[in-house]
């Protein structure tokens, strides 16, 4: 199993090249994992997803679990996981990071020693590989497992990498589907706290952007011509040095992120 430290890179593809406003909208909610999923499958050729939630003690949740077809495999495996193998995981077996790290694995069914365990989980249901990623924080960490037949290339690890950014943020608020969904004033704070050079108003555009309102609708809600709302943007993407709103809504889920220390090798991760 290889595992290498890493941070997130300069995204130049991602799962979310698409407008993800939808997305955002959905999170919390039932229609949320089946539509990153579909992300996933279209982009990376991924035949099943889970990801977890693991607290600071130890209990684990299943966030998100998805596979091709209607049946749902993934969630009784993801359950299964959980109650019996997860101490066979030689993912777990390499130890807790000691403070904040982002972690990627790869891994393939035959390193797995457990038969049960590698049949359950991987051969009867036609996957070979896994790749994995965890991202471990003061309060717990998140898990993301990517699974298929065949190996990922650097550059479908590239992709998952270079998603990080925007896919743990809301992996980590799907979990806490309890909370109420995030607002413009939501949005607004966290702006606030990564962008202190923007001015009032232009964070108020921003932080509607981010929720998916068209610029009509903002120069509605701000009772401001479509030309300021234009103007506006512009300013503030001009001094946030970005250029659509997926890069917005990355740079406001910073927030919800702490510094990791770790490298991303340019060259992509070995095998």
């Amino acid at each position: 199993m290889d595992m290498h430290e890493l941070r997130t890179p300069h995204a130049t593809s991602t799962l979310f090249n698409s407008n993800v406003a939808p997305l955002i909208e959905q999170v919390g909610v039932e229609a949320f994992s089946p539509a990153l999923f579909r992300l996933a499958h279209e982009t990376l050729g991924c035949m099943h997803m889970s990801a977890f939630a693991v607290g600071r003690t130890d209990s684990r949740t299943l966030v998100l679990a998805e596979n091709i077809g209607s049946s749902r495999i993934a969630h009784r495996l993801g359950q299964r996981y959980i109650e019996r193998y997860w101490g066979m995981d030689p993912m777990n077996a390499t130890g807790a990071a000691d403070g904040p790290a982002l972690r990627i694995y790869e891994m393939n069914a035959r390193e797995i020693d457990d038969s049960d365990y590698r049949y359950q989980c991987y051969t009867s249901v036609d996957l070979a590989t896994r790749l994995s990623v965890c991202e471990t924080r003061a309060d717990g960490a998140i898990r993301i497992n990517f699974y298929r037949e065949q190996a990922f290339s650097d550059r479908e690890k590239d992709v998952i990498v270079g998603s990080l950014g925007l896919l743990i943020p809301l992996l980590r608020r799907h979990a806490l589907s309890d909370e109420a969904p995030e607002t413009a004033v939501d949005f607004e704070r966290r702006l606030r706290k990564v962008a202190p050079e923007l001015t009032a108003r232009e964070r108020e555009v921003c932080a509607l952007i981010a929720l998916g309102v068209t610029s009509e609708g903002i120069g509605l809600e701000l009772g401001i011509s479509l030309n300021t709302v234009l103007t506006y943007r512009k300013r503030a993407y001009a001094r946030l040095r970005i250029v659509s709103q997926n890069q917005l809504l990355r740079l406001v889920c910073r927030s919800d992120r702490d510094e990791l220390p770790g490298r991303w090798l340019p060259g992509g991760l070995p095998h």
